[in-house]
């Protein structure tokens, strides 16, 4: 069963090889894959946006107030990935929610198509507006650059940490053939964003950095400093938003960064902890 660098295991999957990975894919093969991946993260566009979740509001995967005296429920802020709406992150909402989470969805990110600087100012004002304290961050993409600012900001001390799923730490090699699409410039390798992002490594303790086997957006690559890596056994860069093996796991990682084990989270989810338990926790 692959595990992650500091030996979290992953979710059930191809069996490792002798790198502890699964193999790479072929040439064939991740052709396939990226077409498909990119292909069903348009579909999965409408469907989120148009039929799945409509009706969803953001404050449907809060966590009710507490009752006075009680403690209230860990805190959580999803940050998705370029073109991409609070509403791509319905799967992984939804599982942390039920795990016992506050999960706070921010629709005035947008479509992240802002520049990273002006993105994390928002994150900030929210945690700042609502005097949010010990917030767990959870990014897919873009957004882990942008969790990555906040952590490095002036309100960085009210976040304990991040989950990072296919974050383009190092630049992702493909925004170079969409230079003029909005927002895609900011994340080429080698582009002031990215540097300057590099250059601020004390953040990096607090990271989990999670990528797929394979990714044809983001390529593979530890995080220098990151508190963990872990490589899951699924290829594609959008397909980690619908599959419910990276829920559970970023469940699990997420309560890591608050020093707790699966499970001891307020209103845990017996159900979910119970499919959680196959992968050792």
């Amino acid at each position: 069963m692959p595990h992650s660098d500091e030996g979290v295991p992953a979710p059930p999957g191809p069996q490792p090889t002798g790198t502890g990975a699964p193999p790479r894919p072929g040439a064939l093969d991740r052709v396939l894959i990226a077409l498909t991946d990119w292909s069903r993260a348009a579909a999965a566009h409408l469907w989120v946006t148009r039929w799945r979740t409509r009706g969803m509001r953001p404050e449907d995967v809060r966590a009710p107030a507490p009752a006075d005296g009680a403690a209230g429920a860990p805190i959580l802020i999803g940050l998705p990935g370029i073109h991409e709406e609070w509403r791509s992150m319905a799967v992984w909402a939804w599982a942390l929610r039920e795990d016992g989470w506050d999960v706070h969805l921010l629709p005035e990110l947008g479509r992240m198509v802002d520049p990273v600087a002006e993105l994390s100012e928002t994150v900030a004002g929210v945690l700042s507006r609502e005097d949010l304290r010990d917030v767990v961050l959870v990014a897919h993409s873009k957004g882990g650059l942008v969790g990555k600012a906040v952590l490095c900001g002036p309100e960085g001390w009210r976040v304990r940490g991040m989950v990072a799923v296919a974050a383009p730490f190092s630049g992702s090699p493909a925004a170079r053939l969409i230079p003029l699409v909005p927002g895609f410039r900011e994340l080429a390798p080698g582009s002031p964003t990215i540097r300057a992002l590099a250059r601020r490594t004390r953040a990096d303790a607090r990271i989990i950095q999670v990528e797929a086997a394979w990714d044809q957006s983001v390529p593979a690559g530890p995080l220098p400093g990151a508190r963990e890596h872990v490589v899951l056994p699924l290829a594609g860069h959008e397909s980690m938003l619908e599959d419910p093996r990276a829920a559970r796991v970023i469940c699990v990682l997420a309560l890591r960064l608050l020093g707790r084990r699966h499970g001891a989270s307020p209103g845990a989810h017996a159900g979910l902890a119970s499919r959680t338990a196959i992968m050792g926790q």
